[in-house]
């Protein structure tokens, strides 16, 4: 077992918080905002559409989130959720409730990771070292302190490829379900009087 802030890049300096940026630093274009909105379990939602200026981004010191960057969600249910940025038309920074993870490749593998992060029991070590009354939130800190399993990025690269096949026949079968609830629906409004396909 080791802290999960070793998966980060250590040239990178670990984890790192998202920025400060409030409602007065926003723009109506330039360098994308991405909020907790977008972070799905395990999958990049793409639901904020607020930006910040050029500008703003250097005055503020802002980190740029690049494709391939873990982002994790330090509080909204659930806490700890993370997911995959996908590359995306513009540069992107993220809110400070959200921390973004720079993984080394050569000893760690994105799929493993994006798979982890979004388990039950990811989640529940969250919530249990999160803090808060009205709202639970995990501090950078506390989230990279938390202590997981560390197989090699051989083993991990091969877990990834397992789950990865199974979620892949998972969306198949479910795509076919629906095609065949769609044909049992219109068989039966043609086999009703009156019907037509």
């Amino acid at each position: 077992m080791k802290p999960l802030g070793v998966i980060a890049d250590a040239g990178w300096q670990g984890f790192r918080d998202g920025d400060w940026i409030e409602s007065k630093d926003q723009s109506q274009s330039g360098i994308r905002l991405l909020q907790l909105a977008d972070i799905g379990e395990g999958s990049f939602l793409d639901r904020s559409s607020k930006y910040i200026s050029v500008d703003t981004f250097h005055r503020l010191g802002c980190t740029e989130v690049l494709p391939g960057d873990l982002l994790i969600a330090r509080m909204a249910e659930p806490i700890g959720r993370a997911c995959v940025i996908p590359q995306l038309a513009c540069k992107c920074v993220t809110a400070v409730d959200c921390c973004i993870v720079r993984l080394d490749l050569d000893t760690q593998d994105r799929r493993y990771w994006n798979l982890v992060l979004n388990t039950p029991s990811w989640t529940r070590c969250v919530e249990a070292r999160a803090a808060g009354t009205t709202r639970a939130r995990i501090s950078r800190r506390n989230l990279e302190s938390i202590e997981v399993p560390m197989p090699s990025v051989d083993k991990q690269r091969s877990v990834a490829d397992e789950l990865c096949r199974i979620q892949d026949g998972e969306m198949a079968l479910q795509t076919r379900q629906k095609a065949v609830g769609l044909l049992k629906g219109k068989l039966l409004e043609y086999l009703t009087p009156g019907g037509s396909l």
